[in-house]
């Protein structure tokens, strides 16, 4: 396993790091369905981005549908994600732009994942997103079905199919896409190795040649750095997450992010554990974004997790490009999410 662990961060450091741009996860004016790029879990958010984290929860089908492989019962989350702009952006018309009001944006995510036997798991999920305005008519959503399968115990793949549906006065698109994933986690269940291809689509499932959906590919690894060195973690963990993404077809560029996230457990002699966790990560050009979680697991194995991140988005490279393209809009945004997990 460090082996495998130390090969991939060495392939991960080899990779070009990202041209100056504005962030890929935000808006992205060159192709339709932008609600797509929009953050689903706290925790991985507060990791930078970087998508690892969700193995073995109801979230992992919004990243990667392998992840779903490791549930052990039944899980449900469910994610609202707040970004609040400070000026209006190119989408909106110019008599909001001009009058430079603040509004809010919200994305909904939940979901669930169940296991389905020794070695399969489903999971469904369902998006929907608030552009900030009622008077106009906006319709964004998303909704997924995704099938995982645990070959061995540590090694999983999985496929999601998923409806994505954008309706704007004057336009109205549906179309179908899947995702791809597989996942190796070590022995502990704290290191994964996660390879995965998100939202691939084409003419013959309804894509149209100028709406193009935003599609990906990503490369992760969650490291527990503290056993990964011949230590025994408890009660003090430390991961450390790496992500190399690569946007197919869409704007924007080869990016790797970062995060590091440190939880410390108490085991209760009752047969409880409570862990607190602190999070930090960054996804160039953004700024640090940070985090925090809340998990209980009782005696019984049930589990609750309630975890909050806090980002900026961040104006890199040709700046006056930038904000021409889109009159400032995102140098003073805030994104906040909340996340509760709860297993069963």
């Amino acid at each position: 396993m460090r082996r495998i662990i130390l090969a991939i961060l060495c392939a991960l450091c080899a990779c070009p790091l990202p041209r100056p741009g504005y962030a890929q996860e935000t808006t992205d004016p060159f192709t339709g369905f932008n609600f797509m790029w929009q953050p689903f879990s706290a925790r991985d958010e507060a990791l930078g981005a970087t998508g690892v984290g969700t193995v073995g929860t109801a979230m992992a089908l919004m990243y990667n549908p392998a992840g779903i492989a490791f549930v052990e019962g039944l899980d449900v989350g469910f994610t609202l994600a707040n970004t609040n702009r400070k000026r209006d952006d190119l989408w909106i018309s110019e008599e909001r732009r001009s009058a430079n009001l603040d509004f809010d944006e919200r994305n909904y995510v939940v979901g669930f994942a169940v296991n389905a036997g020794k070695k399969w798991s489903l999971g469904l999920s369902v998006q929907t997103y608030d552009h900030g305005f009622d008077d106009e008519d906006v319709s964004q959503y998303a909704a997924s079905g995704a099938c995982g399968w645990r070959i061995a115990d540590q090694f999983a793949i999985g496929s999601a199919l998923k409806l994505i549906s954008e309706a704007f006065p004057g336009r109205n698109e549906s179309v179908y896409a899947f995702d791809l994933g597989a996942y190796f986690a070590s022995k502990s269940g704290n290191s994964v190795i996660a390879l995965g291809a998100r939202n691939l689509t084409g003419g013959f499932l309804g894509e149209p040649e100028d709406y193009l959906v935003p599609k990906r590919i990503r490369a992760g690894v969650l490291i527990d750095l503290v056993s990964t060195v011949g230590l025994d973690p408890f009660p003090h963990y430390l991961n450390l997450a790496a992500d190399l993404y690569k946007p197919i077809r869409s704007f924007g560029h080869t990016a790797l992010r970062v995060g590091i996230e440190y939880t410390y457990l108490m085991r209760r002699a009752e047969g409880y554990t409570l862990g607190l966790s602190l999070r930090g990560g960054h996804a160039s050009p953004n700024p640090i974004g940070w985090g925090c979680g809340l998990e209980f697991r009782s005696a019984g194995g049930r589990r609750v997790a309630v975890d909050y991140a806090r980002r900026g988005l961040g104006v890199g490279g040709d700046e006056a490009f930038i904000r021409a393209l889109i009159n400032e809009a995102i140098k003073d945004d805030v994104t906040q999410l909340v996340s509760v997990s709860i297993e069963m």
